[in-house]
């Protein structure tokens, strides 16, 4: 007859004649599942964390000026200058809804990537855009290409700092907008003294950093369970007759 089998103190005791064998418990667990710990990459976070700052400037900086614009340089109304604001508005939710089917179709790298160089030429086209259908058509590719990255950056933050994920989430999304909002009141200032064309100029200049540092972005996978090691199932009870 079979004996039975419980757990008594850290031990798996079968009811048979069987030695005692140790309960896999913990880190032995951990290792016993295929998943192996890692240590945080401060210096991808870092890096990551510039790539944020350097995105939230010219995002927030276009979505308060795209408007005047339209009105001060290209002569339009206000009522278009809204138009512009709104699809620019509409094309960064577009862009986050894609940057996730990109990210799972491709590989998250490629949505950080691609995003950073195609918002860069979009920007230029909305600083020197020569006619009213160009800032848009330039604001709505730039809506979206600033927000392909966005889902990706949040969980390679979070896989960069495996250890610390609430750290990893808090600048990675608190940054986002935080950052671009502080600087807000330079950028508007020099909007005032040297016109708005200087304030699309010296965000063209700031963007180039964050896009050359996207590139050197490390992917990091993230760990998934195995199956159980053989050497660590627990040992069969033995048979004994009556």
């Amino acid at each position: 007859m079979q004996g039975d089998v419980r757990v008594d103190e850290g031990r798996v005791i079968s009811g048979g004649r069987g030695a005692a064998a140790p309960l896999v418990t913990g880190a032995s667990a951990k290792a016993g599942t295929g998943v192996t710990a890692r240590a945080d990459d401060w210096r991808s976070f870092a890096r990551l964390v510039a790539v944020i700052v350097g995105w939230s400037i010219p995002y927030v900086t276009v979505t308060s000026m795209v408007s005047l614009h339209a009105q001060r340089d290209l002569g339009r109304s206000a009522a278009a200058g809204a138009a512009v604001l709104s699809t620019y508005t509409a094309a960064g939710a577009v862009g986050t809804l894609l940057g996730g089917w990109v990210g799972d179709r491709y590989g998250r790298m490629t949505s950080v990537r691609v995003g950073h160089l195609v918002a860069l030429p979009a920007l230029f086209g909305i600083a020197w855009a020569p006619a009213f259908p160009v800032l848009v058509l330039s604001a709505a590719v730039f809506g979206i290409a600033m927000f392909l990255p966005f889902a990706a950056q949040v969980t390679l933050a979070q896989d960069y700092l495996p250890n610390r994920p609430g750290t990893a989430s808090g600048p990675s999304l608190g940054l986002a907008m935080a950052a671009g909002g502080l600087c807000s009141p330079v950028f508007g200032r020099l909007a005032d003294t040297s016109g708005l064309p200087a304030v699309f100029s010296a965000l063209l200049a700031v963007f180039v950093v964050p896009v050359a540092m996207s590139l050197r972005l490390p992917d990091r996978t993230r760990n998934v369970p195995a199956a159980p090691s053989p050497a660590l199932v627990e040992a069969a009870p033995t048979h004994e007759t009556q």
